[in-house]
């Protein structure tokens, strides 16, 4: 499988840039991992989320691309509730969204996981999905939220002040924390993703990853056209044993125009774009 990617990161109307991204292979397991993080309230954790996140879920994916997929979504929230426990006991400070795919090229079998309200478009030539926003105004969080004794903490749409419902880090929003038994999917603020698979059906298939910043100020249809063009485009295919994991110069101007298109739509927030297509080759078609 070849699989080419472009992302930009503008910092907006914002002082700082907090936006970050991951692109990651784990070419033994043939797993690889693409996703936009969006961070707030410093960079401590959205950096340490950047730079370690990838290889320790590769770990916990191991050799596992045979598994049902309610293993596979159990091994990746299991990840991501201890990641967020060591953050905690490491004692850093602010937070930040995921959103992104897990993929595996071996078996053709992609996750979409999604942690607060960054999102995740995905499309074949047959059918597409998005990911949904976790946002405190949403009825199942405000379900979750309530259960977890936080009636009260959810004013104007935000969760003591923060607009959405989960992301790692915001450790003061996130309860029954000790240093042993620490569990944030308990907190007004969780750090539980939505998992769910997306099946390609054997095609080619484009992503486009964005922050809160882009999605504010683009409609679904404008980039439902975008990657319906992407996918009509043809690249050079090879066989490859291994993932070809590659940034490409025309994708990179893809993902900067689309950040600007963002800015230019009067974005009020930093807008970083991540796009990937994902090309099956001879030793991947099924």
């Amino acid at each position: 499988m070849k699989i080419e990617y472009g992302v930009w990161h503008e910092i907006g109307c914002r002082g700082v840039q907090e936006d970050r991204h991951i692109v990651l292979a784990d070419t033994k397991n043939e797993w690889i991992v693409c996703a936009i993080l969006d961070g707030h309230g410093g960079s401590e954790v959205v950096d340490y989320v950047a730079q370690n996140l990838g290889a320790i879920l590769f770990k916990y994916l191991g050799e596992c691309e045979d598994a049902e997929r309610r293993l596979i979504r159990k091994r990746i929230r299991t990840c991501f509730r201890r990641f967020d426990q060591e953050m905690y006991l490491a004692g850093l400070n602010g937070g930040c969204t995921f959103s992104g795919i897990v993929h595996n090229t071996k078996r053709n079998r992609t996750f979409l996981v999604n942690l607060g309200d960054s999102k995740t478009f995905i499309k074949t030539r047959t059918h597409s999905t998005i990911t949904v926003d976790h946002k405190p105004s949403a009825p199942k969080e405000i379900a979750r939220i309530s259960k977890a004794g936080g009636q009260s903490v959810v004013k104007s749409g935000r969760v003591l002040g923060i607009a959405m419902s989960r992301a790692f880090g915001d450790f003061r929003a996130k309860r029954r924390i000790c240093s042993l038994s620490y569990t944030s999917c308990h907190g007004f603020i969780s750090s539980a993703p939505s998992v769910r698979e997306f099946t390609s059906a054997g095609s080619d298939m484009v992503a486009l990853l964005a922050s809160d910043g882009f999605w504010d100020c683009i409609s679904s249809e404008h980039c439902t056209a975008v990657l319906e063009d992407l996918l009509l485009e043809t690249s050079e295919r090879k066989s490859h044993e291994k993932v070809v994991l590659q940034l490409s110069p025309a994708m990179e101007e893809l993902a900067c125009n689309l950040a600007l298109a963002a800015i230019g739509a009067s974005s009020q927030d930093n807008v970083s774009v991540l796009v990937v297509r994902f090309m099956l080759t001879s030793s991947t078609q099924v």
